[in-house]
């Protein structure tokens, strides 16, 4: 390696560090064979909370109407949808009474 005064050869330069390419898959190489043992079988455990949680969720989630959905997001995104606050309110008091 030759050092001209302060400075380093480029060309010597790029041969003490690697390819940024090969560092990244060389790290990612290491960080795979460290995060997942070879006789890991994948197994998860959901805990009893997350199980009454997820029964709970289900029944919102079985009556959303794709349809309705896409409508509103197409009214939000273009700026065409302006809700009645006053009924908005009252529907979550009302909501909130029951």
């Amino acid at each position: 390696m030759k050092v001209e005064g302060k400075r380093l050869n480029p060309e010597d330069a790029l041969k003490l560090k690697p390819s940024s390419k090969q560092a990244n898959k060389k790290i990612s190489q290491d960080a795979r064979s460290r995060a997942i043992p070879r006789n890991h079988k994948g197994d998860v455990e959901i805990s009893a909370l997350a199980k009454e949680i997820n029964a709970m969720a289900k029944p919102l989630t079985e009556s959303v109407r794709p349809d309705k959905v896409e409508h509103f997001k197409k009214a939000i995104s273009s700026g065409q949808y302006r809700p009645d606050s006053k009924a908005v309110a009252r529907k979550v008091i009302e909501d909130l009474m029951l």
